[in-house]
């Protein structure tokens, strides 16, 4: 009987192992992280923010005394504010650095 058992639970266990490893490796977390390669296309030709805008969106959510941003490469915004380092992306989201 506990044979009959152990080979009926290996048999149940092993039939759903293909079921964990379609699973996406990639979901998203808390903030949008990591960038889904989806997700990446949207992002890439997002039209890009002003300085003022940027600055308007940081302080919308927290960030104070929003000061010296400058745009790198990617259309991103990184200056300074009230509570360290920021970084603001083009679709208006503020992360502290």
């Amino acid at each position: 009987m506990p044979k009959c058992f152990a080979v009926g639970l290996l048999l149940v266990l092993g039939a759903s192992g293909p079921a964990f490893a379609q699973a996406s490796p990639v979901s998203a977390g808390p903030m949008g992280t990591p960038i889904t390669p989806s997700d990446l296309g949207n992002w890439r030709f997002m039209p890009a923010i002003s300085a003022a805008e940027a600055a308007r969106d940081a302080q919308s959510q927290g960030f104070g005394h929003v000061a010296r941003l400058r745009q790198d490469d990617y259309g991103d915004w990184i200056g300074q504010s009230g509570r360290g380092g920021l970084i603001v992306f083009p679709d208006g989201r503020a992360y502290p650095l």
